[in-house]
């Protein structure tokens, strides 16, 4: 069995209109990457992922999994990052205060949510191999660091648009409208000289959405989750790294 995990980008294509399950939520149109290696494969799937979730919600959704079926045997997961900025909500105005650069901050998240894929992969005792999603990966080749964990697409945007999955300046956030808390809070502890730091960093966001926009043929009909497409195309990445 493969297991997958992540937010709305590893849940598949995304419908863009009124039509929604009878929880209220998008209709999916098309599970994405979980149907092309069903229909591709002799891998029986599990996809764990869930619109919204937090790098840390997707690593406690696998830990939960995990615990409650042992029984499975898991050959392989994979991971679709998101944002480090919605695991903001977890950390305390103390903690904050630590913080001195936007880069110590995104550090801080994304190193945590390394770490617990690494201890998913030691329960598991099968590869958790890591997907750029929504957030780009950060890139490692020293597997000593986080033992389990392969960084196989660091950036999923990059490799639809220039046929590329690495990214010389990856984007870890996403930041508007909705999550302006996020500076107002940053305001109150970060010092005063990094916080135009901190702001251009989560600025680069708006080239990733202008990105989406301008690339309709893998991000439509939502613009901000990649179509069949898209899906098919990190598909046949993935099976040209061997990964099935």
């Amino acid at each position: 069995m493969i297991l997958i995990a992540g937010d709305s980008w590893g849940s598949g294509v995304w419908n863009r209109g009124d039509l929604r399950t009878k929880e209220g939520q998008p209709l999916i149109l098309h599970k994405g990457l979980e149907q092309f290696i069903v229909d591709n494969t002799d891998y029986n799937v599990k996809n764990l992922s869930r619109g919204g979730s937090s790098n840390l919600k997707i690593a406690n959704s696998l830990r939960i999994f995990l615990e409650h079926y042992p029984q499975e045997n898991i050959e392989k997961i994979i991971v679709f990052q998101t944002e480090y900025t919605r695991d903001l909500d977890q950390i305390f105005d103390e903690d904050f205060k630590k913080i001195e650069t936007p880069w110590s901050l995104s550090g801080t998240f994304i190193a945590r949510f390394y770490s617990r894929l690494s201890e998913i992969a030691k329960i598991a005792s099968c590869p958790v191999y890591v997907v750029g999603g929504c957030s780009d990966t950060l890139w490692f080749t020293d597997e000593a660091l986080y033992p389990g964990v392969k960084f196989i697409c660091q950036s999923v945007t990059n490799l639809l648009i220039n046929n590329n999955h690495r990214v010389n300046n990856p984007v870890l956030s996403l930041y508007n409208k909705d999550n302006s808390w996020i500076v107002e809070k940053i305001k109150k502890s970060v010092k005063p000289e990094f916080l135009d730091d901190f702001i251009k960093e989560i600025d680069k966001s708006f080239e990733r959405t202008i990105a989406w926009s301008d690339h309709p043929e893998y991000f439509w009909p939502d613009g901000v989750h990649p179509n069949k497409n898209g899906h098919q195309k990190l598909f046949d990445f993935l099976v040209d790294q061997n990964i099935f």
